[in-house]
């Protein structure tokens, strides 16, 4: 997403945030865009501890969002954020000086630790069936695509 207006551009598990803002509140108040941006920018978070993430984690944040893997699918009000699950996301802050004048972007992951391990956990990128081999995979793939977007922007500027 765009770090000024949190346009967002992809959206693997809810096609239907993309092109729009995520500028919405979930269940607690947290805006979850506001939110992704100041913890990708280093600043201090502004949402309720859920007891997701272990003290003075860069990257990490916690917000409430839709369980994936119900068929039902909530129906949000304008505004908010889909669901009341915990969800624990990566996000990391990037630009590319050739790709929209170098504006800042958030790039992130994230998943429900909560939801049981028959499940894919929600994440954006790949899921697994709670095996080990599986959540290996997955982490690797997101590793993979964080790094991947890390070395394009320092090999965009130079470095």
């Amino acid at each position: 997403m765009t770090e000024e207006d949190h346009l967002v551009f992809f959206n693997g598990n809810s096609p239907g945030l993309e092109n729009g803002t995520l500028d919405v509140e979930d269940a607690n108040g947290c805006d979850v865009g506001a939110e992704a941006v100041r913890v990708a920018r280093g600043e201090e978070r502004e949402c309720k501890d859920l007891g997701l993430v272990p003290e003075d984690s860069q990257g990490f944040l916690e917000y409430l969002w839709d369980d994936p893997t119900d068929s039902i699918g909530p129906v949000a009000d304008e505004g908010m954020a889909p669901g009341d699950i915990p969800k624990l996301s990566y996000v990391e802050r990037i630009s590319f000086t050739n790709f929209l004048d170098g504006e800042n972007l958030i790039i992130g992951s994230g998943y429900h630790p909560e939801i049981s391990d028959d499940a894919d956990g929600g994440c954006s990128i790949a899921g697994s069936k709670g095996t080990v081999g599986g959540t290996l995979f997955s982490l690797l793939l997101a590793a993979s695509v964080l790094f991947s977007a890390v070395f394009l922007r320092n090999r965009s500027a130079g470095k």
